[in-house]
């Protein structure tokens, strides 16, 4: 068998992007929001490869544009939602069903919370079928001062009864940059780290030994 061998696989996508809009900030300040989001795509594949080559064949399928090739030839829905309630809450959601073999795959849910400029926390939990995994989630972030934020972020794995990763950051801001040092944990590779990161304000990516990512950002 060739090790570079090409599948010829057709594939056909149909997608549904969906906006509800309201009106919010009184007199003078009216603006429009998003206050529901729904993206439902649907992906199906001609003359997949054998499910050798698929393995785990009953997890979900994914359509790239951008780069076709990389696709996952499995037929498979995807859904994707946003609930703003007020412009600092959010409840966010997602699902991924595998037509092939009839089985969700995986899903999500959470609520994102923000508190004027110094408080935001989300807690949200994704269910994984192959793995039988309900991983909550907590993340916070705190900013202690104009130039100093705190941020954490805890998973555990309440389907498997372990802890899945940890993550202490501080994040300091300058007038055209962000430094962020950050103490990572994580127990499935049973890896521990320490990571380093500069960007410039505005941009989500910058030099150092991991990008800016999550916490890292400037709120």
């Amino acid at each position: 068998m060739p090790v570079d061998g090409i599948n010829d696989i057709s594939a056909a996508e149909i997608g549904l992007r969906q906006r509800w809009q309201t009106q919010r900030g009184g007199p003078g300040k009216w603006r429009s929001v998003d206050v529901f989001t729904l993206d439902i795509d649907a992906e199906f594949y001609a003359n997949k490869p054998r499910r050798t080559f698929l393995a785990p064949y009953d997890f979900r399928g994914m359509y790239f544009s951008s780069l076709p090739e990389t696709s996952v030839p499995r037929d498979a829905c995807n859904v994707d939602a946003s609930w703003r309630i007020t412009d600092n809450t959010v409840l966010l959601g997602d699902a991924q069903y595998n037509i092939d073999e009839s089985k969700l795959a995986t899903a999500a849910a959470g609520v994102l919370v923000r508190r004027d400029i110094e408080e935001s926390w989300y807690i949200g939990n994704r269910y994984i079928a192959d793995l039988h995994s309900n991983i909550v989630t907590i993340s916070a972030n705190y900013m202690i001062s104009p130039k100093y934020s705190l941020g954490f972020n805890q998973s555990f794995d309440f389907g498997l009864g372990k802890d899945v990763s940890s993550s202490i950051s501080v994040v300091r801001s300058f007038d055209r940059f962000v430094m962020s040092f950050a103490f990572t944990h994580d127990q499935i590779s049973n890896q521990t780290g320490f990571n380093f990161s500069i960007a410039p304000i505005g941009f989500g990516q910058g030099v150092g030994n991991s990008a800016l990512q999550g916490p890292f950002r400037k709120q």
